[in-house]
């Protein structure tokens, strides 16, 4: 009985499993082209709605949470609204500044 190793072996009387269960994933990946095709009519369907406000131009003085907290569409969204935030590039100040707001999203198109 010597070099018989661990009683739980597989081989073993009341052993482990060999291949014990794994647990299945679910998620699968999607094209970016689709991601932005998504994401392009979720857009237009809120535009159709009216559930969506565009401002073109959109500086950020000083890199401060609390300065784009005091912008007038961060205030009307406090009542559980989120906001997304779509600018061609972001900067680092701006997604520092909007990190620590539950209710801002600030992403790159």
């Amino acid at each position: 009985m010597t070099r018989i190793g661990n009683k739980r072996a597989p081989q073993r009387w009341k052993g482990g499993k060999a291949h014990g269960p794994k647990p299945t994933i679910y998620s699968f990946n999607l094209n970016d082209k689709v991601k932005l095709k998504a994401l392009k009519a979720l857009l237009t369907s809120k535009l159709a709605e009216g559930r969506i406000r565009v401002v073109t131009d959109f500086v950020l003085e000083e890199a401060r949470t609390k300065t784009l907290a005091s912008y007038s569409f961060t205030k009307e969204s406090q009542a559980g609204q989120r906001i997304l935030l779509l600018k061609p590039e972001v900067e680092e100040s701006l997604a520092r500044s909007a990190s620590n707001l539950t209710h801002l999203c600030v992403q790159s198109v």
